[in-house]
């Protein structure tokens, strides 16, 4: 194999790669109507925060009637990723921590 062969393909996979990390969390964010930065889900991905369970926890509060940023939600994850098990949890810590932080708030 040539060496222009071996570039092109590590190219390939690393357009690949891109696409596959960044994209397509970002994507999905957009087709469930989350405004997301491009640079938000680089900047999860470098924090170990999975942008997709983020925006899966964001919509469970927007159905709930609450606005809860999506910075909270990040949040909550680096807080307690270690007894998160899924979207919901995550949003019922996320919902906790927004409280908490919300001054006046009866609930």
């Amino acid at each position: 194999m040539s060496t222009a062969a071996l570039i092109a393909a590590a190219d390939a996979a690393l357009l690949g790669a891109l696409l596959y990390f960044v994209l397509r969390p970002w994507v999905y964010a957009r087709r469930r109507g989350v405004k997301l930065l491009l640079q938000s889900v680089v900047d999860m991905r470098f924090r170990h925060i999975p942008p997709i369970m983020v925006v899966d926890a964001y919509l469970m509060q927007r159905r709930r009637g609450e606005e809860v940023p999506i910075r909270v939600i990040q949040k909550a994850w680096e807080t307690h990723h270690e007894k998160v098990t899924d979207a919901a949890s995550l949003a019922r810590f996320a919902r906790a921590e927004h409280h908490s932080l919300t001054p006046g708030d009866p609930t």
